[in-house]
């Protein structure tokens, strides 16, 4: 019933497949609600690939002089690197696709139980009344955390408010596997990880007026985020230090400290377990995030 007042949850009058729920701590202290939906996963195709901005991409950004006079700047003493970031506030279940709420079942119940006069139609795409002895599905409206197309809708949804924050006009994008942009005065360069959002600008004018417009266009679209840091120098993003002022992108000290105590405890051992191998490279994946040629040693 708490779901069905949150809008997380409603009524359907058919169901395609279940999914059930469970909860993660998160780094603050708080759980994370998160819904299984490998049943329908098995049934959809495969969502398209998503490209992020993610840490090689803000690693592969040229910021020498050269670059930046091809970028426009006259001399290094115009430019100022600065930054602005925020955060979708509990990105995926902000998003509504109740059309989509017969694949997400939780459980069969009587529409009175629950004072549900109406339920959602898959066959007519529209809400019916229910009469109080009918029988309903209790289905999850909002995007599931476990669907295989959740991070693709999320992304798409988050890049494209980042782009309406500049008059509807396609933003440079910083992304995985593309070639990093030429940063250009009034020109910020947007990177979008899910629910993540930074820009990344030459001025802090520039960034403060990239985050306000982004915060602008999710304000539109009924969207709660938190504006973190605006035309700074020096931010903290995806678990990364970003110092402006040498122009360093760095891991933060624990992920550093993680990954040499997990080499140290496993080169100490005799014998290794699959799992050991499997948790130190993915360390080992995390920390060659900025140089991903590292792999190959």
């Amino acid at each position: 019933s708490h779901l069905l007042s949150l809008g997380i949850a409603g009524p359907h009058m058919q169901s395609k497949a279940p999914a059930s729920l469970f909860f993660v701590w998160k780094k603050d202290g708080c759980i994370r609600m998160v819904f299984d939906g490998r049943q329908a996963n098995l049934l959809q195709r495969r969502p398209p690939r998503v490209y992020l901005g993610s840490p090689g991409s803000m690693a592969d950004l040229d910021l020498s002089s050269a670059s930046l006079q091809m970028g426009g700047y006259g001399s290094i003493t115009e430019f100022q690197l600065s930054f602005g970031d925020a955060d979708v506030k509990e990105a995926y279940y902000q998003f509504s696709v109740r059309c989509l709420g017969s694949w997400f079942s939780l459980e069969r119940v009587r529409a009175g139980d629950y004072q549900i006069s109406h339920a959602f139609c898959d066959i007519q795409q529209c809400m019916v009344e229910v009469s109080p002895d009918s029988f309903v599905w209790i289905c999850i409206d909002a995007m599931c955390m476990g669907w295989s197309w959740a991070a693709f809708f999320c992304q798409a949804g988050t890049v494209d408010a980042a782009n309406s924050g500049f008059s509807g006009a396609s933003q440079q994008q910083l992304q995985e596997r593309s070639p990093p942009p030429l940063l250009r005065p009034s020109k910020p360069l947007l990177s979008v990880y899910i629910d993540n959002f930074l820009a990344i600008a030459g001025s802090r004018a520039d960034a403060v007026m990239a985050s306000d417009g982004f915060s602008k266009a999710c304000s539109e679209r009924g969207v709660s985020i938190h504006a973190e840091h605006v035309g700074v120098s020096c931010i903290e993003s995806l678990g990364l230090d970003i110092e402006g002022t040498r122009r360093l992108v760095l891991h933060k000290s624990p992920r550093l400290w993680r990954f040499v105590l997990a080499s140290t405890a496993l080169l100490r051992r005799r014998r290794w377990r699959s799992e050991m191998v499997e948790i130190w490279l993915g360390h080992c994946v995390c920390i060659t995030a900025l140089q991903r040629p590292l792999l190959s040693i």
